[in-house]
């Protein structure tokens, strides 16, 4: 059939195939996106969609998604999340968004997000989500 469709062949920094490596792969094909005017919503291959989620984003920000948290104290990383640090020292997380699922607005905004993320992921050895919230906190 004649459906449009996006190939585009991507390489992981230094070949590797691993999933961190190949999930920050992501950035740079939303960068590409976001320079033509595109807005998206990024999926990860391991989400299922029970039905439309449009109706849930409000719309007031850049970028909108989900969070790795299991109620309202670990959603925004609170102290008493859970998150251990080592043997008997309790730890928190500073943030909780999830790179996984998010819709991300064509603006200027993030754009720039998108290139600084793309260019991260080409020179560090960073998880991808770790890097995704330092950019929204930092």
């Amino acid at each position: 059939r004649d459906f449009p469709y996006y190939v585009r062949k991507v390489v992981a920094r230094g070949g590797s195939t691993d999933n961190h490596a190949t999930s920050g792969l992501k950035f740079r094909i939303l960068r590409e996106f976001m320079l033509v005017g595109c807005s998206v919503l990024l999926s990860d291959v391991d989400i299922a969609w029970m039905r439309d989620p449009f109706p849930a984003l409000y719309g007031d920000a850049d970028v909108e998604g989900m969070t790795d948290g299991f109620d309202d104290v670990s959603s925004y990383g609170a102290p008493g999340s859970g998150v251990i640090a080592g043997p008997g020292r309790g730890a928190y997380r500073i943030f909780a968004r999830n790179s996984g699922m998010f819709y991300i607005s064509a603006t200027n905004e993030s754009l720039r997000m998108m290139e600084r993320m793309a260019h991260r992921m080409a020179t560090e050895s960073i998880w991808d989500q770790t890097a995704y919230n330092e950019e929204q906190f930092y």
